[in-house]
Order: C-alpha cells, then sequence, then structure tokens
C-alpha cells in the first residue's frame, strides 16, 4: 500500500483535527471544521468560491465502501486564513502560511 504525501505545513501546529462522519458529505466536513474554529461562517467568502464544492464530494463519495484506512487520496486547499487538509476520514486545518485574499 502507498502511502499519502505529507502535504502538511511545516512548522505548524495543527489548530484541529476532525474526524468525518461516513453519512455527511467531505463539502460539510469541511464547513463543520471550519465553524468550529471561525466566528461566523456567514461573513466570510463561500466555500464554494474556494474550490469545487461537487467535485471534493465525489472524489471522496467512494469513501463508505472502502475499507478503513485504506484510501491514500488527499488534498490541501487554504480558505478563510486556514490550511485543510482533507482525507476520507479526516479533516486537518492548520493556520495559513501565506493568506489569500
Amino acid at each position: 500500500m502507498v502511502s499519502p504525501p505529507d502535504i502538511r505545513p511545516p512548522d505548524s501546529d495543527r489548530l484541529l483535527q476532525y474526524e468525518v462522519s461516513a453519512e455527511e458529505s467531505l463539502s460539510d466536513a469541511v464547513l463543520r471544521a471550519a465553524g468550529t474554529l471561525l466566528d461566523d461562517l456567514t461573513s466570510v467568502r463561500p466555500l464554494s468560491s474556494v474550490i469545487d464544492v461537487e467535485s471534493i464530494d465525489t472524489l471522496f463519495d467512494h469513501r463508505r465502501d472502502a475499507e478503513s484506512g485504506s484510501d491514500t487520496r488527499v488534498i490541501a486547499f487554504v480558505a478563510w486564513d486556514l490550511q485543510f487538509v482533507v482525507t476520507a476520514s479526516t479533516i486537518e486545518v492548520y493556520e495559513a502560511d501565506t493568506p489569500l485574499e
């Protein structure tokens, strides 16, 4: 089995690790994770302006059928001055090294 690449930001402490339930979409999980760190999600740009929400959901949709821990897919993106590292089962959130405007 191939290990996923480590795309976590170097020299940065994780702010949050969110466990994704099998019933929730990855885009909803990203919003729930962000919601624990941000005061008001309605005051920031929508997630759909940062990433293609349907694509992230489709990419990880198979996770309900995959063996636990066997999925090596990982994506990372920056939104709301936070860096998200997303796998099929977890979302890790870090402070972004370079905030987007």
